[in-house]
């Protein structure tokens, strides 16, 4: 699943379809709020690569999630 990971852009939904599976609706909820925070906190920040900031925090989360 990591390779799969680094050919694509992390989506919030994909984080919440891990999630789903092992914590409540409400908890899950919270992690959708806590990346809608960080999402505008971070928002016109880029990394060298280019891409918008908010894509590895949200890559990392995923890993650690599954």
């Amino acid at each position: 699943m990591a390779t799969t990971l680094f050919q694509k852009h992390t989506k919030i939904d994909d984080l919440c379809l891990v999630l789903n599976s092992y914590l409540s609706h409400k908890e899950v909820e919270l992690v959708k709020l806590a990346y809608k925070v960080a999402n505008k906190a971070h928002s016109g920040q880029f990394r060298k690569s280019g891409e918008p900031y908010i894509h590895h925090p949200l890559s990392v989360a995923l890993i650690l999630a599954d």
